[in-house]
């Protein structure tokens, strides 16, 4: 412990620029699988808009 005062507030402001940097990334990370998700939700969802379109016209073919 043969830090000075100085020597420790140093090594705190390190740290917490070292986590800062990493809460970033994550951050990022996040909003990346967020965009990834949205896309891959939107893209079910007109599958099954096409799916059910396609149904319903098949039911009205076959009622005529």
């Amino acid at each position: 412990m043969g830090q000075t005062p100085e020597e420790i507030e140093a090594e705190i402001e390190q740290t917490r620029e070292a986590l800062g940097k990493k809460v970033d990334v994550l951050s990022g990370q996040v909003k990346e699988g967020v965009e990834v998700a949205k896309k891959g939700g939107m893209k079910v969802a007109g599958i099954v808009f096409a799916a059910v379109a396609a149904v319903l016209a098949v039911k009205r073919f076959r009622n005529r």
